[in-house]
């Protein structure tokens, strides 16, 4: 099953933001510089498998669950349907 066509577009803009920097960047930047929210970029990472690209983030004003994400091999949390609705299954 493939991506769906919304989830890989935001994932070439998190792309965009991110490579030229050399993936030198929390979950927390990307979605500031692209309007959108950590979880919209953890989300699309963890179905591309970027998470370990990303910086960890050790801001103590980012919650628990944003904290999680940022550092998270595997996405751990996210429910199996979550996953198939960004892949663009039902």
């Amino acid at each position: 099953m493939g991506i769906n066509p919304k989830t890989e577009a935001l994932a070439f803009r998190i792309w965009a933001y991110a490579a030229p920097l050399g993936w030198n960047c929390t979950f927390a930047e990307a979605a500031d510089h692209l309007g959108i929210s950590t979880r919209q970029v953890a989300a699309v990472c963890v179905v591309k498998g970027w998470n370990s690209r990303f910086r960890a983030n050790d801001d103590p004003r980012i919650g628990q669950y944003e904290r999680a994400y940022s550092s998270a091999p595997w996405g751990a949390g996210f429910s199996d349907s979550a996953l198939d609705a960004l892949r663009g299954g039902a």
